[in-house]
């Protein structure tokens, strides 16, 4: 019963942690907890060898499960492009705080996501979803949120016309709340709002 308890937080933990941190070092991340896991759940010690081949063969597990589940592969640009809107926004003094939760995705997954849509620009990577818990420090995120967002993302388009795009926010009434609080950002070059 011990074992099944261990494992399951050390899962939970991992998926939980391996999902905010995202890339190589989400994959190490997830790789550690699930490596720790083990090791508290088994009865008998093992060497250092042992324990540490199974981080690596779960930190790949881990990339391979964020690379499914469109953690990964963005395009340097759009990144940029993120990067870019934070700084701006610290530079008016705001709080930006937020997680990318989805960037390239396979047509697997693209087409299990209710919200997506064909030709979605996240299946070449030129797309991110930002799922934003605060910017101006109110400790709320509503609509002025997405407001400020919004014109720090047209004032970099305007400084770097190479990367327009869609901007995007999901805060509709009928929208669950985990779902209003992401905002969509490409760089597909064609500039377009909208709320879904």
């Amino acid at each position: 019963m011990k074992i099944i308890i261990v494992m399951t937080i050390g899962l939970l933990l991992a998926f939980i942690f391996g999902f905010l941190f995202a890339g190589l070092y989400g994959a190490m991340v997830f790789g550690g907890i699930l490596t720790v896991s083990i090791y508290l759940a088994r009865k008998r010690r093992s060497s250092f060898a042992f324990y540490f081949i199974f981080f690596i063969i779960l930190s790949m597990v881990g990339y391979g499960y964020m690379s499914f589940g469109g953690l990964l592969g963005a395009d340097p640009r759009v990144l940029y492009k993120l990067d870019l809107i934070e700084k701006d926004l610290i530079n008016k003094k705001h709080n930006p705080t937020w997680v990318i939760i989805s960037q390239k995705r396979s047509r697997i997954l693209n087409s299990i996501l209710s919200k997506s849509v064909d030709g979605s620009h996240h299946l070449k990577g030129l797309a991110v979803d930002i799922y934003v818990f605060d910017i101006n420090g109110d400790g709320t995120f509503d609509k002025a949120d997405i407001a400020i967002l919004q014109i720090s993302n047209s004032v970099i388009e305007g400084k770097y016309p190479e990367l327009a795009g869609s901007f995007g926010d999901y805060f509709l009434k009928s929208n669950g709340y985990l779902t209003r609080h992401m905002i969509h950002l490409d760089i597909g070059g064609k500039k377009v709002r909208f709320h879904k």
